[in-house]
């Protein structure tokens, strides 16, 4: 009983710094901003470039980019974080004290999960209006449905790349790295703007080992393989994040040994 109070002392402690360090709330400008007007600008230019290139359906592109915002968001978030967390010292008292702390990772994940949360549904807000104004609503209101069902799915694929970006920034030397890489791939191992079974062969095989690809090619995709995709992109989730956990765990070991005291 103690371990378990213990274990749910240090994820709400963890939790309640990022709410209390955040600055999203911090004025109703600043919430509005970054929520609502920035994400909803970046669904509008992806479904706008989509169009210029031709893509297919730009309604299944503001739904993609919603999603992908989810997963970036909350991959950044995380990073970010976990940043902060070295530079103040904190990392280095979570990792002398257990070699993996599954409280610590999921309080840092609390609070990027629930503000992707808040901008992925707006988003799709901005994508139903789209629609709307298309005079296509009707006909893609199963394809918005299915989107919304999909956000808990893009959070875990989120959490998990930011666990493995995270990872990869501890241990290197820039710790941003990993999420400066997520940010500028994500869009297109994703197939936002067109469908990843419209790449290349070599292309498609590559982007399918990516978390995140799996989530948005079910917005469009058939509801006759939903299970298989799902079960994919859980293991293709859970591997990244072994991975992650495993640059944490050698960087937990250069920071005991003394080899890295310094964040860049």
């Amino acid at each position: 009983m103690f371990k378990r109070t213990n274990f749910l002392y240090r994820l709400n402690s963890t939790a309640k710094i990022g709410w209390s360090s955040s600055i999203t709330f911090a004025t109703v400008g600043t919430a509005l901003s970054t929520l609502v007007i920035v994400p909803g600008l970046s669904v509008l230019f992806s479904v706008l470039l989509g169009r210029d290139l031709s893509a297919p359906d730009p309604v299944r592109i503001a739904c993609a980019s919603a999603l992908a915002s989810v997963v970036l968001g909350v991959a950044a978030g995380v990073v970010a974080r976990a940043a902060t967390d070295r530079w103040l010292g904190v990392f280095e008292q979570v990792c002398t004290a257990r070699r993996f702390d599954a409280a610590y990772w999921l309080g840092v994940s609390a609070m990027p999960a629930l503000l992707a949360l808040i901008t992925g549904i707006t988003n799709l807000g901005v994508a139903t209006a789209y629609a709307g104004f298309g005079g296509s609503l009707e006909g893609n209101l199963s394809m918005l449905v299915r989107s919304v069902t999909l956000l808990p799915l893009a959070l875990m694929a989120g959490i998990c790349l930011g666990v493995f970006a995270a990872g990869l920034g501890l241990y290197l030397s820039d710790p941003y790295l990993g999420g400066t890489i997520l940010g500028a791939l994500l869009p297109i191992s994703a197939g936002v703007i067109v469908p990843i079974n419209a790449y290349p062969a070599w292309l498609a095989a590559l982007c399918s080992l990516i978390p995140g690809g799996w989530t948005v090619a079910l917005v469009g995709g058939s509801s006759e393989v939903v299970d298989s995709t799902v079960v994919t992109e859980v293991l293709v989730c859970v591997l990244w994040s072994l991975a992650g956990l495993v640059l944490v765990h050698a960087a937990a070991r250069r920071i005991r040994s003394g080899a890295r005291t310094n964040l860049l």
